[in-house]
């Protein structure tokens, strides 16, 4: 009986050791997941600010230059024109504006890409705007199931007359 006993807690000890390795084991694992998914982030948010800011600067100026920023489409029409179905037919950098993509690596699936395109001032380039400027700010906001929190970067683009 004493004997018994004894197997028993050796095995109740046995099991908890080997639980506790097991939670470890899953952690680091997460936390590697974790990680990937937040670089492979990172990168597709480089990519996807370098194709917004390929654009044209805005719709009006793609056939004429533009010398007042009262020109420029005004801030409650940001956004896909129309006939843009998608992210291949935009044309100007504000279509991009409240715009959401899926997108899957080949190591990590099912990120989520939101755009926002503001006009912002002169002094401060987080300082949104009410009116067309000649400066706009476009931010993606990328996530994943897997991170433990959103990768968001941005850029400011300027408006020049001489392009």
């Amino acid at each position: 009986m004493g004997q018994t006993f004894l197997v028993l807690s050796a095995m109740m000890l046995l099991s908890l050791v080997v639980l506790q390795a097991n939670g470890l084991i899953l952690s680091k694992y997460s936390e590697t997941y974790d990680m990937q998914a937040t670089h492979e982030a990172v990168s597709l948010a480089e990519d996807r600010l370098d194709q917004a800011t390929r654009k044209s600067f805005d719709e009006k100026a793609l056939t004429k230059k533009i010398y007042n920023a009262s020109e420029f489409t005004s801030v409650a029409n940001l956004g896909p024109d129309p006939y843009e179905s998608g992210i291949p037919q935009f044309d100007d950098l504000d279509d991009y504006d409240n715009t959401t993509e899926t997108f899957s690596t080949p190591t990590v699936d099912n990120f989520t890409i939101v755009y926002t395109v503001d006009y912002v001032t002169v002094a401060d380039p987080d300082a949104v705007s009410a009116v067309p400027t000649f400066f706009k700010r476009v931010k993606v906001s990328i996530t994943n199931p897997s991170m433990s929190h959103a990768v968001v970067s941005s850029r400011v683009v300027v408006y020049r007359r001489y392009q």
